[in-house]
């Protein structure tokens, strides 16, 4: 009785009890004898980790042992504030990189990181963006189609090669018909690469629809009968947009139309027209907006008539490639190609619309009248068109506006054929204005003025055009800025090939720098502008 205690498994003081091995004096699992060389502090026992501090926390004799090493060669230990001793990039003071990793040890991941990239904020994780809120970020989606970034359901996402029908329409099991998603959607579609062989209406609904990789990926194959590829009938407003499509195969909307008059006396005579419009794209008393679109290999039928006593049946077509009947529409980088229609062989613009058409290539259009583009009464705002082998049989080759209103901008227009007008013809009572554009080896004509249609012209290259440059109007070259050189396109062939011309400018051509010099006609890297399609503030439309 009296001794003193000690580790060795006996009772050594005579009272019945072993202590060193049965009493946890700090309650941390450990007592005197089991490890535990400071039962007051549960920090401090045989099984806890050696700690920056300078105590000995693990009883083994030595204080920051295992912390204090530098065990990744980075010159940091655990003590030093290194919250990684095993990875040598990670380290205080270190570069923060997006690899979902603190690098620099501060209790944030990726903040301020050196490698972001251009990212659009993904909320709802659906795999698209909320548009305009691309920026450098680490993470995130690289598209901005997400009309409804809180919403997962939305975009409405069909996909011709993975989708099956009846699927939800997410990214992940999408529909296979760009219009069931239509009728699904409430605020937008996108439809994966692929080629689609359907026609679709939008139905009266606003929606944003997308080809998520550009029209050179994404086709639309019109397979119904007496219908455009892509109808807009509904009262669609400038809300609703098209972007990023081929439309291919339509033989254009028809509806039908009569017209009574008095033949004699006492008889009426009937006319019932039936008519088709707008091959690729139709759109009546609706004002979308279309861009990124090549609308190409449309074919309306030639017109015809037949009678029946007082009845006479006409079938009339306009508008092989797009077709604008009581619009508002803007157009942006559109293309009509290889389009046939009796009249506006790639483009129609009735006389209750009014529509503004920027960059594209409208090449290889076939009509009677119109070949290219054919404006009707209406009003046609036009800028960076670069248009070339179209074939009227009749009137306007590149461009016919009739008793319209056509303000033109930075065209060019070449190798077009017409019986007159190859290049521009202003008929009726139209008001013409052609500045900045370039009108080469047009033939008929390069631009035509008849009836009582005026025509200005200013900073306008016209050359080589057969029989004249102007006919029925004054010869502007040499005032105002027009000239008549050769502007010395990249590649002007005239091979039978339409679609192989380069018609951009050699490097000192005489139409570099020459169009109007006021500065808001100036080039996209503000330059003085270019004449013809590919100067002025879009000059990089193309691209």
């Amino acid at each position: 009785p009296g001794a003193s205690e000690v580790c060795d498994l006996m009772d050594t003081y005579c009272d019945g009890t072993i202590p060193g091995y049965e009493t946890d004096g700090d309650g941390d699992g450990y007592a005197d004898c089991s490890g535990d060389c400071d039962d007051t502090d549960p920090t401090i026992n045989h099984g806890y980790p050696e700690q920056c501090d300078n105590i000995d926390h693990d009883c083994d004799g030595a204080t920051d042992n295992g912390v204090d090493d530098d065990i990744d060669g980075d010159g940091y230990t655990e003590c030093d504030g290194d919250c990684h001793d095993g990875d040598a990039s990670t380290y205080p003071g270190a570069d923060e990189t997006c690899d979902h990793w603190d690098n620099d040890c501060d209790g944030e991941i990726d903040e301020d990181a050196i490698d972001p990239d251009l990212f659009a904020d993904d909320l709802d994780g659906d795999t698209f963006g909320a548009p305009g809120t691309t920026t450098l970020q680490c993470w995130g989606v690289t598209n901005e189609l997400d009309c409804d970034d809180a919403d997962p359901t939305e975009p409405v996402v069909a996909d011709a090669v993975y989708g099956i029908p009846g699927n939800p329409g997410t990214a992940a099991d999408p529909l296979y018909d760009i219009q069931d998603a239509i009728d699904q959607a409430v605020g937008c579609v996108v439809a994966q690469p692929g080629t689609y062989s359907e026609n679709i209406d939008f139905s009266g609904k606003d929606l944003v629809v997308t080809g998520m990789e550009g029209s050179a990926n994404t086709t639309i194959v019109g397979v119904a009968t007496d219908e455009a590829v892509v109808t807009f009938d509904g009262n669609e407003s400038a809300a609703a947009s098209l972007t990023g499509f081929t439309l291919t195969g339509g033989t254009g909307h028809v509806y039908n139309t009569t017209y009574s008059w008095a033949c004699s006396s006492i008889e009426t005579c009937i006319d019932h027209y039936t008519v088709y419009c707008g091959g690729g794209v139709y759109v009546s008393d609706s004002d979308p907006a279309l861009n990124d679109l090549v609308v190409e290999n449309n074919i309306l039928p030639v017109n015809t008539s037949s009678q029946n006593g007082n009845n006479t049946y006409y079938e009339i077509s306009s508008g092989g490639g797009l077709c604008f009947r009581n619009s508002l529409s803007v157009v942006t980088d559109v293309s009509a190609n290889g389009n046939y229609a009796d009249q506006g062989g790639g483009v129609y613009v009735d006389p209750n619309s009014s529509i503004e058409y920027s960059g594209g290539y409208i090449i290889d259009n076939s009509a009677t009248d119109g070949a290219g583009i054919e404006l009707d009464q209406g009003n046609l705002v036009l800028s960076n068109i670069a248009a070339s082998w179209n074939v009227a049989s009749e009137d306007g080759g590149g461009l016919l506006a009739i008793d319209g209103n056509l303000f033109a901008s930075n065209l060019t227009l070449g190798g077009d054929t017409a019986g007159n007008g190859g290049g521009i013809y202003l008929s009726g009572t139209a008001i013409g204005e052609v500045l900045n554009s370039i009108v080469y080896a047009e033939a008929a004509n390069g631009i035509m003025v008849d009836g009582s249609a005026t025509f200005t012209g200013t900073y306008n290259n016209l050359y080589d055009n057969s029989p004249a440059n102007y006919s029925g109007t004054t010869d502007v070259t040499g005032t105002n800025g027009n000239i008549a050189v050769d502007p010395t396109f990249t590649s002007y062939t005239n091979d039978g090939n339409p679609y192989n011309d380069d018609w951009t400018l050699l490097v000192g051509s005489p139409c570099i720098d020459t169009g109007n010099p006021a500065g808001n006609y100036n080039d996209a890297d503000g330059s003085l502008n270019d004449m013809g399609a590919f100067g002025g503030p879009n000059s990089e439309w193309a691209n």
